[in-house]
């Protein structure tokens, strides 16, 4: 098991700053699967994706997932924290392929069927369009009743896993509960854009210092570039 050097989180960053979303969500799944290329990494299941980039940021910044969020009611700033490993132990558990819903097999969708379901401004044509090309027996190019496609949609998503994590939140200033969708590629791209921020300005003023480049700088360790940093403070 290995982590992200401070290198590698760097080329990340900059790999996917760009990106769309979904691009990104892909470099992450390659940072925790650098065996397979794109078009492979691009087959794996949504799920199986997310419980993937879940576990690499366990590995990367530990199991313990803070953040904030502002209640829908009142705008009160609620702090959250949250287990990965315990996450990541509901969200890997195996969903037999494939899913039968009704008279139809379906397989799991991927970030390849996304790619192709982005470019669709309309939702539910969108949506569609994704769970006709998860079926394994019915033509992508018929018509289905409205019935068919709810109905689809409702058995992909409780199979769904780590894409479909949610936290229930309660606001103690106005009483409001809700829940929230948890998305780990977003919210651990976000960390990492933080970091690679973080880590831009200590190479900066490190090489400021001591005319260090950046190979040297991010070779070192944490504890020891901290306390040179602490030495460039006047």
């Amino acid at each position: 098991m290995w982590a992200l050097s401070n290198r590698m989180l760097l080329d990340l960053w900059e790999s996917g700053r760009r990106g769309s979303p979904i691009d990104r969500a892909l470099l992450l799944l390659a940072a925790a699967d650098p065996k397979h290329d794109r078009a492979a990494l691009a087959e794996i299941s949504i799920p199986r994706r997310d419980a993937a980039v879940l576990a690499l940021r366990c590995r990367a910044l530990g199991r313990t997932l803070p953040g904030v969020v502002d209640c829908p009611r009142c705008s009160e700033r609620l702090e959250f924290e949250f287990d990965g490993e315990t996450l990541l132990a509901s969200a890997t558990s195996a969903t037999p392929e494939p899913i039968r819903i009704g008279a139809l097999r379906f397989r799991l969708p991927n970030t390849g069927d996304l790619i192709a379901t982005s470019a669709i401004a309309d939702p539910q044509r969108a949506t569609r369009q994704l769970l006709q090309s998860c079926c394994l027996d019915a033509s992508g190019d018929k018509e289905w009743p409205d019935e068919l496609l709810a109905q689809a949609e409702s058995g992909l998503s409780a199979h769904a896993g780590a894409a479909n994590t949610r936290f229930h939140f309660d606001c103690e200033v106005c009483g409001h509960a809700w829940d929230a969708l948890f998305d780990i590629c977003a919210y651990f791209w976000e960390e990492l854009e933080a970091r690679a921020h973080v880590l831009l300005d200590d190479v900066h003023r490190l090489a400021l210092a001591y005319g260090w480049d950046e190979q040297r700088i991010l070779a070192l360790s944490d504890v020891r570039r901290d306390a040179y940093l602490a030495r460039c403070d006047p």
